[in-house]
């Protein structure tokens, strides 16, 4: 909808609207197939996830709102691994995660800032990269491979989500300066 005085603000007619509704239909496609195929293991980082973003959103103050969705998208994986603690063998396996993972957040929460979120996407990049290895291993239909799949697809939206930030941000910062953003053309040294 463009509002009165904003120029940039797109038509509902215009193709940034279309690809917005394309993609919100995508994604919501996607995730009922992954919630069929998965189940539980989406349900429950998901649910952690609703609840930490509807509470962040209200407890978080005004200069770090730009942060609630990845760092709500985080907890759910957080809390949910949380869980593997009653599963013998499970502090082993998690522990790493769950200390980087705190870190992580902590350290986007108190500075908003673009290294943090590059760092966030390089540690889920890295984990995609042992997840890629492990996937082979793993029958299409057993329950490793359905709790593997969500943390692929949730490892995949942080990144998307941190990207979303850096961005976010960078808009923010423009704004702030009352300096149009530019890009360096491809001759431009």
């Amino acid at each position: 909808m463009k509002l009165m005085g904003d120029e940039t603000a797109p038509s509902k007619s215009s193709p940034l609207i279309n690809l917005a509704k394309l993609a919100q239909v995508a994604g919501g496609g996607a995730g009922l197939a992954l919630g069929h195929y998965s189940g539980i293991n989406l349900i429950i980082p998901g649910a952690i996830a609703a609840v930490a973003f509807a509470a962040c959103k209200h407890v978080f103050p005004p200069d770090k709102q730009a942060a609630v969705p990845a760092i709500s998208f985080q907890l759910g994986e957080f809390g949910w691994m949380l869980l593997a603690f009653m599963v013998p063998g499970g502090l082993q396996q998690v522990a790493p995660d769950l200390v980087l993972m705190a870190i992580g957040m902590i350290w986007l929460y108190l500075t908003l800032g673009r290294t943090a979120a590059v760092a966030a996407i390089i540690y889920n990049v890295v984990c995609l990269a042992f997840y890629g290895y492990e996937l082979p291993t793993l029958g299409l239909a057993s329950a490793g491979m359905k709790s593997l799949v969500v943390h692929i697809v949730w490892r995949i939206v942080t990144i998307i989500l941190a990207i979303a930030f850096i961005h976010a941000r960078r808009s923010k910062i423009t704004e702030a300066s009352g300096a149009p953003e530019t890009r360096l053309s491809a001759g431009a040294a």
